[in-house]
């Protein structure tokens, strides 16, 4: 199972300091531990926002608190904002933008964008200490996998 906190579990108004966020985390991952289940964290999407034609990092202090409850507990993780973060880069802002589900926001992904980070995410997974066990369940888009480790804009039909 993927645990992944979402943008909205982050944001200031909610009152979740980054401490609090790693231990729900790992809270979190205990119990899909206890249920059976395999967790594997994940840290954010980049967010796409750009300063001096290249993606500022963001979100890093929960970048880094998923990177260490992973390590604390043990889990599989996958660094997806650091894997996203390399792509968009190599794509540009001008191309990385159509990504983005309407002007200005750069949070939410067109379906196509869906397409191309679900990819990034099943070849993240593959890669990672837990792939060889759930290598069955994943499949990737070759074309879109090719794009990715090339660093070449790839914009799938939905």
């Amino acid at each position: 199972m993927k645990l992944q906190f979402g943008h909205n579990d982050q944001k200031a108004d909610k009152n979740i300091s980054v401490a609090q966020f790693t231990t729900n985390l790992k809270n979190l991952a205990k119990q899909v531990t206890a249920a059976g289940g395999t967790p594997i964290l994940v840290t954010s999407l980049s967010r796409r926002k750009y300063s001096s034609g290249a993606i500022k990092p963001d979100l890093v202090e929960q970048v880094k608190a998923t990177l260490a409850a992973a390590a604390d507990l043990g889990s599989a993780v996958i660094d997806l904002n650091a894997a996203s973060m390399k792509y968009l880069n190599s794509i540009g802002e001008t191309n990385a933008r159509t990504y983005d589900l309407a002007a200005g926001d750069s949070t939410h992904l067109t379906p196509a964008a869906g397409l191309v980070f679900g990819n990034m995410v099943t070849g993240l997974i593959s890669q990672s200490k837990v792939g060889s066990a759930v290598k069955t369940y994943l499949k990737q888009d070759a074309a879109i996998a090719s794009a990715i480790a090339s660093g070449t804009y790839i914009f799938p039909k939905v």
